[in-house]
């Protein structure tokens, strides 16, 4: 098994909502519907995520829905991130994501394509956007299926892009759970006498450092901040929550570059890094 290499990792933060998969989208020839779906279990953020209904005999290289996005300057973003929920699921490669300039999504100017996504579980996925210079004014954000599928169902919700902080050379996250000890008088009453353990509250913090390059960072006490701690170029390796940023620590020297640590704990659920 080949060791992957975290070179092509990196830290990524300042969110903007891209689309926030609230309304109704525009079905294509790919898909009978596109309509925002409110069921239980089916959205991640806020009331509603899309669904998009894709029958068989679609074919490849299908256009299933668009819509135009809520923030169409992606220049200064670096990667997107979103929720999708298959019924089949489907390899990598067989979906896209697509960012046209023309708001009929007919001829995009980036085709993304999806990692591998399992049936019947949300996953949020990590797509890197490129040079995306040229990404100032988007008008259309599109879904097209890329290889021929079965009949399925696919659900998109909190389509956002983010950048990443310039200079960084590493990260560190720990992500624990807490063990609450239950023994009791029986337990160590038994021949063994061994301490018995549920799982607690689970949480995450960490650090990442590097370059002065840009701004840095502010501390975050007031609103959390998007986290996206990236681990390699393979696209789902990646961790993601929400986090405070809860200390800065510059240092300086004559011999050397300005560096930056920044530590922060985060808040909530951690999206764990795929394999």
């Amino acid at each position: 098994m080949a060791h992957k290499a975290g070179r092509a990792g990196g830290v990524y933060t300042g969110a903007e909502v891209v689309e926030d998969c609230e309304d109704n989208w525009t079905s294509d020839a790919g898909s009978t519907s596109a309509d925002a779906d409110d069921t239980a279990g089916f959205f991640k953020v806020g009331s509603y995520s899309v669904k998009i209904i894709i029958p068989v005999g679609t074919g490849a290289a299908a256009l299933c829905a668009h819509t135009a996005p809520l923030d169409g300057n992606l220049s200064d973003r670096d990667i997107i991130y979103l929720w999708v929920h298959d019924s089949e699921g489907f390899a990598a490669g067989a979906m896209a994501l697509l960012l046209d300039g023309d708001a009929a999504c007919i001829s995009p100017e980036k085709t993304i394509l999806f990692p591998v996504v399992a049936a019947d579980t949300w996953t949020r996925i990590v797509l890197d956007l490129g040079d995306a210079s040229a990404l100032t004014a988007v008008g259309a954000v599109g879904i097209e299926q890329v290889t021929d599928e079965a009949a399925h169902n696919l659900w998109v919700d909190d389509i956002q892009a983010i950048s990443i902080v310039d200079g960084i050379k590493s990260w560190t996250l720990d992500y624990t759970v807490d063990a609450l000890d239950t023994t009791d008088f029986q337990d160590g009453q038994t021949t063994e006498g061994a301490r018995s353990f549920i799982p607690g509250l689970s949480g995450w913090s960490g650090s990442f450092e590097g370059y002065k390059d840009g701004v840095p960072k502010a501390l975050s006490f007031s609103a959390a901040v998007k986290l996206v701690l990236a681990e390699s170029e393979t696209a789902g390796q990646s961790w993601i929550g929400d986090a405070f940023i809860t200390g800065i620590h510059p240092s300086v020297s004559v011999d050397g570059v300005i560096s930056y640590t920044y530590d922060f704990t985060g808040t909530g659920e951690l999206e764990e890094s795929v394999a």
